[in-house]
């Protein structure tokens, strides 16, 4: 698993630094599982390596969709999570997101309109 990992991301040294964190360890046999299923797409590669500690979710995601529907609810999902942020402070915001994926897309619109009404209200 290690030398399938280091290979794959050989060319990507934050990658591998992200992986050999001793507090991400637990979580190399599912990255190393989705690195296969994600592979040839960098921006789903992206969103497991900020969101590792969701790696069991996304896991989930992936094995539950397929297509173009997996590659939607992960996009909506990676814009979501980019807008939180991946600081404690939005831990269970985060969560509930990876948590209920068929939900991203109802909470991206639902940021979108937020975000709009802001911008009228400055």
């Amino acid at each position: 698993m290690f030398n399938s990992l280091v290979q794959t991301y050989k060319d990507k040294p934050a990658k591998l630094d992200k992986i050999f964190i001793e507090e991400n360890f637990d979580y190399l046999p599912t990255v190393n599982e989705l690195s296969t299923i994600l592979s040839g797409n960098s921006a789903q590669v992206d969103l497991l390596f900020n969101n590792i500690d969701k790696a069991e979710d996304l896991l989930l995601i992936a094995n539950r969709y397929e297509g173009t529907k997996r590659d939607t609810i992960l996009s909506q999902i990676q814009k979501l999570s980019r807008a939180l942020g991946y600081d404690e402070v939005n831990k269970e915001k985060r969560d509930a997101i990876f948590e209920n994926p068929s939900q991203a897309g109802s909470l991206s619109i639902l940021m979108m309109s937020l975000k709009l009404i802001y911008q009228r209200l400055m």
